[in-house]
């Protein structure tokens, strides 16, 4: 016979397992074709301060997210300053309440209104991801305690936990036209298929949403990549008389390219003599021609490898002279970094330090043949 504690928990259950049915996830990005539907999200549970009462630990590490200044930060202002597409807001405020902060202009542009933009400054909030409606979705099936003592609706949707719920923000083609949008065939960010290609097991949130740290750490989380790196120098004397320098990269915890998502992040590679001449500067980049939305130069490192590690080897040619020092540098924009540079952006926002010392041992390998990015 079923006591009144079991009848209780019949409701309970039947919200808190009614993603496990076969429907499709609420929780799906269109690649920031548009911005949520109107009132997708209940008025009580827009900003991130309704949360933060009960979700002080999640609501601090947020706080701290590249989430958070997804609209705020520095180089997005600059950015939507430059290029105001509505495409850009959908993605970086997609709430359909933030997008009433732009005025949306015939040709697909927006202009911004500031009055009233808490709710903007949030970025991409606990609401983007967790609120449909009324309903909070989690991706750990809630146990007994919460289901008794959640002040709200639970709903258990394990897509919150796959790599295709990152790929609605993370991965997009260029667009084909801004109004109305349309996007083409040939890739932007492509973060998703290549950790498709990588055959790597783990997932975007084993590496960026580790033990359900809302920070999402990342290229912009000081010493992140600096702790998953491995570099191997060393200089040879080539055929010709002239030196080289060859730099091992290696990745245990990479599940994608280096550099990936934002097209404009590279790596310079530069290289001096003793007293510190430049020798020689290389890059790790992509460039693109804008008009047919193609890349045109890709030297980015590949995750080439079906156990998912990444390592690559690149050859740089030096010259006569010996190359005694050299210094990586990782950059965020570094197509247009000299034009921030002028806007009086700190360096620290531009770029940061990946190595800085020796090259390494000499080698003599007259005649043997290495594999090179040159």
């Amino acid at each position: 016979m079923l006591n009144l504690k079991s009848l209780y928990l019949i409701p309970c259950l039947l919200v808190i397992t009614s993603c496990l049915k076969s429907d499709p996830s609420p929780l799906i990005f269109n690649q920031g074709i548009t911005s949520l539907p109107p009132d997708s999200v209940s008025s009580q549970y827009l900003s991130a301060n309704s949360c933060k009462e009960c979700h002080y630990k999640q609501y601090s590490e947020w706080e701290n997210s590249m989430h958070k200044k997804s609209y705020s930060n520095r180089l997005f202002i600059s950015a939507i300053k430059k290029e105001n597409q509505t495409w850009c807001i959908n993605c970086h405020t997609p709430l359909n309440e933030q997008s009433k902060h732009f005025t949306e202009t015939d040709t697909g542009h927006v202009i911004p209104n500031y009055k009233n933009s808490d709710l903007l400054d949030e970025g991409i909030n606990c609401s983007v991801c967790h609120v449909r409606g009324d309903m909070i979705y989690t991706s750990s099936f809630p146990g007994i305690s919460a289901r008794f003592n959640s002040p709200h609706k639970l709903s258990y949707d394990p897509y919150l936990k796959s790599p295709e719920f990152c790929a609605g923000c993370h991965e997009f083609s260029f667009p084909e036209q801004i109004k109305p949008i349309t996007l083409s065939n040939s890739p932007m960010q492509s973060t998703y298929t290549e950790w498709k290609k990588s055959g790597e097991k783990r997932t975007c949130q084993n590496c960026h949403f580790s033990h359900g740290n809302h920070t999402l750490p990342g290229p912009h989380t000081k010493g992140f990549i600096k702790s998953n790196l491995d570099l191997d120098f060393r200089i040879i004397n080539t055929p010709m008389e002239t030196f080289a320098v060859i730099i091992n990269f290696s990745f245990d915890k990479i599940g994608h390219n280096f550099m990936t998502g934002d097209l404009f992040r590279s790596e310079s590679i530069n290289i001096f003599d003793n007293e510190k001449n430049a020798l020689r500067t290389y890059s790790l980049n992509r460039n693109v021609n804008l008009i047919t939305k193609k890349i045109t130069s890709d030297t980015i490192l590949k995750n080439r490898n079906s156990d998912g590690k990444l390592k690559e080897e690149v050859r740089i040619q030096v010259g006569q002279s010996f190359p005694s020092y050299f210094k990586i540098i990782y950059h965020y924009q570094g197509h247009i970094e000299s034009t921030l540079e002028k806007e009086n952006f700190p360096k620290k926002e531009l770029n940061f330090v990946i190595y800085d010392g020796n090259c390494g041992k000499l080698e003599s390998i007259k005649g043997k043949k290495t594999k090179s990015h040159l």
